[in-house]
């Protein structure tokens, strides 16, 4: 009479293959975590570059409007004092709404970008 298979039977027959599946499943998982990190770190690599392309743009900017105040008030001091007046106003309603214009739209972009590559994948 033939004894009935158990499970430990069956994972004894199995082990290798079932050695290659878990050691599969393992290089699948680093791939797809390496896939994400590299996604993110890209990503704000790029909001980095675009962030110091504009600090530089906004810059000539403001010394552009400091100059042209100054030679409409025909005084640096008042011309460049109001410019700083002006920046920071700007700065401080950034400040103010830091959440909603910078903070919430990043935090979306990189869940988009998560979700998009794993209906990908």
């Amino acid at each position: 009479m033939q004894k009935e298979p158990t499970i430990w039977d069956f994972l004894e027959e199995n082990k290798k293959s079932l050695n290659e599946y878990i050691e599969l499943r393992i290089q699948i998982f680093s791939l797809q975590f390496t896939r994400k990190v590299s996604t993110i770190a890209g990503l704000i690599i790029w909001i980095l570059v675009l962030l110091a392309c504009f600090f530089v743009f906004l810059s000539f900017a403001c010394v552009t409007i400091g100059f042209w105040l100054s030679s409409i008030f025909g005084s640096y001091i008042v011309g460049f004092g109001y410019t700083t007046g002006i920046i920071a106003i700007i700065t401080l309603l950034l400040f103010l709404g830091r959440k909603q214009l910078f903070i919430n739209p990043i935090i979306r972009l990189i869940i988009k970008e998560q979700t998009s590559n794993h209906e990908q994948a």
